[in-house]
């Protein structure tokens, strides 16, 4: 008797989708996110506002490591390379639908650098900074066993951008700078070792 090929449906992470990212419910004066989390819609000054503390930092973190879950479980269903594409469109997708700017993703060897723009100042301000490191940090911890940890680079014509990469490029990275060294050049001449 000859086995007859079982045809496997193979499951692609979706692409973000900002359709269903909110839900109102007026009538119990609510927001609600799809994992049924209260959110609130501020005005962006008081996000700008914010002072950073270890507390909202691990609060922050939080939140973005369930978003960063999420996207981890369509990983594990699918059968192929997701790549950073994926990874990209959902991340760039949560921080565009959060109102916290446009973001793009570049790979640096085994390091990540994440760029936001937008209208607002959040990216810019320090409470911003601070919210879109703990938020960032959060999210790629949420994507699996890999320790990320996220730290702004400052400002680039109109765009944030901070190193997304193991803790011991961040140390010397950080160190470089606490040198003087401007965060830019400090990042190239990392590069250019890890390149040697």
């Amino acid at each position: 008797m000859r086995a007859c090929k079982e045809s496997v449906h193979i499951m692609e992470p979706k692409p973000f989708d900002a359709k269903d990212f909110v839900t109102f419910d007026l009538s119990d004066g609510t927001i609600r996110s799809p994992r049924r989390e209260r959110l609130s819609l501020l005005p962006v000054e008081i996000l700008e506002a914010l002072t950073p503390s270890p507390q909202l930092a691990d609060l922050i973190q939080g939140w973005g490591r369930q978003h960063g879950e999420a996207l981890a479980k369509q990983f594990h269903k699918s059968d192929r390379d997701t790549g950073i594409e994926i990874l990209a469109d959902h991340l760039g997708g949560t921080i565009a639908a959060l109102g916290l700017g446009h973001l793009e993703v570049e790979l640096w060897g085994d390091a990540l650098i994440l760029s936001v723009s937008t209208a607002s100042q959040i990216p810019e301000s320090k409470g911003g900074k601070a919210l879109l490191s703990s938020f960032l940090t959060g999210y790629l911890h949420g994507l699996g066993p890999y320790e990320f940890t996220v730290l702004p680079l400052g400002q680039q014509s109109d765009r944030a951008l901070f190193f997304a990469g193991n803790p011991k490029a961040v140390r010397r990275l950080m160190t470089a700078v606490e040198k003087g060294e401007p965060p830019i050049s400090a990042l190239e001449s990392l590069r250019r070792g890890n390149q040697r």
